[in-house]
């Protein structure tokens, strides 16, 4: 199933930091799979990922430092967003 819908993550970045490197996160319900899209435009797609952890993501306070404590040890590929949007 095609993402038809990117959230935009929220941020606290420290003083002197120019804006997130996180900027929008989808999930495929069929697939169990996250996507993050990063500042430099790479989208990386995580495997299964509950969907509880995608909620508690786009409602988390900080994305980056959510994203560092839950999710950078789930393997996760590159790919294209034209292949993922609906």
């Amino acid at each position: 199933m095609p993402i038809t819908r990117w959230y935009t993550l929220h941020h606290t970045s420290p003083p002197g930091r120019k804006g997130p490197w996180a900027r929008a996160a989808a999930y495929d319900t069929e697939a169990a799979a996250l996507f993050i899209r990063y500042q430099s435009g790479v989208v990386c797609k995580y495997e299964n990922i509950h969907q509880q952890l995608f909620l508690n993501l786009i409602n988390a306070p900080s994305a980056g430092t959510w994203i560092h404590q839950h999710i950078y040890h789930y393997p996760y590929s590159t790919v294209s967003e034209a292949t993922i949007v609906g």
